[in-house]
């Protein structure tokens, strides 16, 4: 059995409406701020090994103690591994992030694929930060995602924190 003793930073689930599911979250669970970026473009994303299409979201996160919750809208329909899990109804837990405070990308990506799990979306997000996400689903039940530039990602989860630390309650969404 390999173990990688990454931390577990992020749920994220894959929703119809991004707006409607911040405020849902917020009623049922009290969480907020949320935090929301719009058309993000997913760039040189590769489906399973071929190159294909930017994919393009809306994402949200907020802060759930020391687990960030994160709510991905799709916006376009080019495959990728969100696809591959969400019917477009409703939502669905998609991925755990992990990240620590130093691993390395490429051979815990490899590990993983010479374990059996292969990567299903690889791509870069802010300007090249490398991301992919496994397929986790035989063990867990939802994919594992990774990221290559650890300080850049560690930057955004501590932003995140701070927003919602100095948060005065009023508006549920806030635009990043």
């Amino acid at each position: 059995m390999m173990s990688f003793g990454m931390k577990m930073v992020q749920n994220a689930y894959i929703v119809e409406s991004l707006d409607e599911a911040c405020n849902q979250m917020h009623k049922l669970f009290g969480l907020g701020p949320f935090i929301i970026v719009r058309g993000i473009k997913l760039e040189n994303h590769r489906y399973r090994g071929t190159k294909t299409d930017d994919v393009i979201v809306d994402a949200a996160v907020a802060q759930s103690g020391e687990q960030q919750i994160e709510l991905v809208e799709l916006k376009n329909d080019v495959p990728n591994a969100m696809r591959d899990m969400y019917p477009g109804k409703g939502v669905v837990m998609h991925h755990v992030a992990h990240l620590d405070d130093d691993y390395d990308y490429k051979k815990i990506r490899d590990d993983l694929v010479a374990a059996g799990y292969p990567v299903v979306s690889e791509f870069n997000i802010h300007g090249g930060t490398d991301v992919c996400l496994v397929d986790t689903r035989p063990v867990f039940g939802h994919m594992l995602q990774l990221y290559s530039d650890i300080p850049f990602e560690q930057a955004m989860y501590k932003r995140a924190r701070e927003i919602t630390d100095a948060w005065d309650g009023k508006d549920v969404i806030v635009e990043w």
